[in-house]
C-alpha cells in the first residue's frame, strides 16, 4: 500500500507489519464467523494482506504454520514459490515474490472504494486459499474542521461523516511532528483494537500522548475498516454469529489468515494548551 496522501503514506506499511506483530497479537483470539478450515494438514497456508483505498503498491504476506495447537500457530516460516493473484471485474493482478523478503509478495494497481477484489493463492504445495474483500471509502473528519487546541484536562472531540461500504471505524493517532507508526502497527498494538460503530469519539490528547514521549500534540485519523477486518478483530467476549467458539480467527477460505481492505481519513492535529 503506498500513499498518494499523507493519509496513505501513514499506511504505506499495513501489510508489510501485519506478520509477526498480528499473530502474536490477534491470531490467537476467538474466530470469527468467517469459514475455517475443518481438517488439518501440514503446513497450514497462512495469508495476511489489507487492499487501501487509492493505494497503488500492495503486499500478500504469506507462511506455513506446521500446524495449529491450543489456538496458536507454531513453526511459522515463510512461503516461497506461491502464486498471488488479485481480480476485481475482469482485471487480473499477479504478484511477484519479493527477492529479499520471502513470502512477502508486491504488485502495483489501483484500489478504488467500492469495488469487489477477491484473493487466491495457491502454495507451492497446491492448497489454495481465497478470500474477497468490499473495499469502503474514506471518511471524512467533520469536528474538528481544522487543526485545534484544547485546555489541559479538557476532552477534544473528533467527529467524522461515516463511509460506505464500511463495518466500522479504527481511531489512529500519533505525533503530529513525525511520520510515526503505520495504522497497522497502531492497530496491532492493542491485543483487540476497538472497531467503532459511532462517528464520534471524546479523546484525552495528554494520557493518549504518554507513548509518544509525553507529546502534548497528536495527529487524528480515522480508518474505515471492512467487514473481514472487523471480524478478524472480534472483541473475545462478543460470539460468533452462529454462536460457536473457534480458536482461530480467519476470513479467508482454505487456510487462515485475513484478506481486508480499509480507507483513512484527512487528519486532525489536537494539541493541549
Amino acid at each position: 500500500m503506498s500513499g498518494q496522501s499523507p493519509g496513505h503514506r501513514l499506511a504505506k506499511r499495513i501489510v508489510v507489519k501485519l506478520t509477526p506483530i498480528l499473530f502474536a497479537t490477534l491470531v490467537s483470539t476467538a474466530a470469527c464467523g468467517a469459514e475455517t478450515p475443518t481438517e488439518q494438514a501440514v503446513p497450514e497456508p497462512v495469508v495476511h494482506a489489507m487492499l487501501g483505498a487509492g493505494a497503488t503498491s500492495h503486499t500478500v504476506v504469506v507462511e506455513d504454520a506446521r500446524s495449529v495447537e491450543d489456538g496458536f500457530f507454531r513453526g511459522v516460516t515463510p512461503a516461497s514459490g506461491a502464486r498471488v493473484v488479485v481480480r476485481t471485474g475482469a482485471d487480473a493482478y499477479e504478484f511477484q515474490e519479493d527477492a529479499s523478503a520471502p513470502g512477502y509478495y508486491h504488485a502495483s494497481f489501483p484500489v478504488e472504494a467500492g469495488r469487489r477484489y477477491s484473493l487466491e493463492v495457491t502454495s507451492r504445495g497446491g492448497r489454495v486459499v481465497t478470500g474477497e474483500t468490499l473495499v469502503p471509502a474514506p471518511p471524512r473528519m467533520v469536528r474538528p474542521a481544522a487543526d485545534t487546541t484544547v485546555a489541559q484536562g479538557e476532552m477534544a472531540r473528533l467527529e467524522w461523516q461515516g463511509s460506505r461500504p464500511s463495518a466500522g471505524y479504527v481511531l489512529v493517532w500519533r505525533r503530529a511532528d513525525r511520520d510515526g507508526p503505520s495504522t497497522a502497527q497502531e492497530v496491532a498494538s492493542r491485543r483487540a483494537p476497538t472497531v467503532l460503530q459511532d462517528t464520534t469519539v471524546q479523546v484525552d490528547v495528554l494520557s493518549m500522548g504518554v507513548f509518544y514521549g509525553f507529546a502534548t500534540e497528536l495527529r487524528f485519523f480515522v480508518t474505515a475498516v471492512d467487514e473481514n477486518f472487523r471480524e478478524y478483530v472480534r472483541p473475545d467476549g462478543e460470539p460468533d454469529p452462529d454462536g460457536a467458539r473457534r480458536q482461530i480467527r480467519s476470513t479467508v477460505r482454505g487456510g487462515y489468515g485475513l484478506f481486508g481492505s480499509y480507507a483513512i481519513s484527512d487528519g486532525r492535529v489536537v494539541g493541549v494548551r
